[in-house]
């Protein structure tokens, strides 16, 4: 793609000229918003523009001018097809994944893929015969996360079919932030759930709890749209309570340094999720109580949850983050494990 246009490349000529979007006016007999809309790339070469260029340069060539025009236009069109079917490729990648729930009739799923996507017009991927094998008879066995992107998407649709969007209530939150440890140190997932819900409603955060979609890791995500509204949305992938207490007091640490995006999605493995993970788990035992956890004593576990006020179940997972200790027996003895349903009450 051409990354200039005309105008662009005519400003710069104009700037090394010390010409003003005033003289380009006058020479064109153009208002001055005309111009300065040309020369941001806004508007297309007009031939009162190519004279007032004369008059002002007159051995510019403007043959050359005019084709360069022409050719910005053609790759720019060129790219504006590159992206449309950028975006059909996720549409078909996420019927090939079996995104939409089976009970949806096609037409639903179409209009799903529409809303998510932003697209005005799926006629054409309607009678492709190609795009309805991928639509409703694939299963690709894919794991790639690099469609973090169109979960959030199908996520903040399903979330927004269903629901009113809050505000978020910042002041609230950070004046309730100091309660949600004692919200969350819970060892029965109903209660934990409920308790969070209350939180969330009372501070303006969206929350939402979806089924697992085939095919995808995600457990839990924190987001700001381009108005400023928050959600926090956790998948059924969840299977213990301790687990999941830590991973709300996660995303909503994201909400509290405020380093949210509506543009990037972090992955667990990066180093700053990882500062986010040591963070959520000193609120609830504090850096010393972190730092009591020994490899060699399960006892360890007993006198942190008895010094820090939390379940032993929370300790318990803890531990086995800091050792690795997920095979060990007698860790999870401490767990508490739940069935998906449980979430949904």
């Amino acid at each position: 793609m051409i990354n200039y246009s005309t105008g662009e490349f005519i400003k710069e000529f104009m700037n090394s000229e010390n010409v003003s979007i005033s003289d380009l006016a006058k020479a064109s007999n153009l208002s001055e918003r005309s111009v300065y809309r040309f020369l941001k790339g806004e508007s297309k070469l007009t031939f009162d523009l190519v004279e007032g260029i004369k008059k002002l340069w007159p051995d510019f060539d403007t043959d050359l001018l005019y084709k360069y025009e022409r050719n910005y236009w053609d790759s720019l069109e060129r790219f504006k097809r590159e992206n449309e079917l950028k975006n059909i490729n996720n549409v078909i990648k996420l019927f090939k994944l079996d995104w939409l729930y089976d009970e949806d009739s096609k037409i639903e799923k179409l209009e799903k893929a529409k809303a998510i996507f932003g697209l005005k017009n799926l006629q054409n991927l309607i009678i492709s015969s190609k795009f309805s094998n991928y639509a409703y008879f694939s299963k690709a066995k894919n794991s790639d996360n690099k469609i973090s992107e169109i979960w959030i998407n199908s996520a903040l649709y399903d979330y927004k079919s269903e629901n009113e969007v809050l505000d978020f209530k910042e002041e609230i939150f950070y004046d309730s932030f100091k309660d949600l440890r004692e919200l969350l140190n819970t060892s029965d997932v109903g209660l934990l759930i409920e308790n969070f819900k209350m939180f969330a409603n009372k501070c303006g955060i969206n929350f939402f709890i979806r089924r697992n979609i085939p095919n995808s890791r995600i457990k839990a995500v924190s987001y700001i749209d381009e108005e400023n509204h928050i959600y926090i949305f956790i998948s059924d992938l969840f299977k213990l309570t301790e687990n999941l207490s830590l991973s709300l007091m996660h995303e909503c640490l994201h909400i509290f340094n405020k380093d949210l995006s509506n543009e990037k999605i972090s992955v667990e493995d990066d180093e700053y999720e990882k500062e986010i993970d040591k963070e959520a788990i000193y609120q609830f035992i504090g850096e010393d109580g972190f730092k009591t956890l020994r490899k060699t004593s399960l006892n360890s576990i007993y006198d942190v949850a008895d010094f820090k006020e939390v379940t032993i179940g929370l300790v318990a997972e803890i531990y086995r983050r800091k050792f690795n200790a997920y095979d060990n027996p007698s860790i999870n003895d401490y767990l508490h494990y739940f069935k998906s349903e449980e979430l949904f009450f």
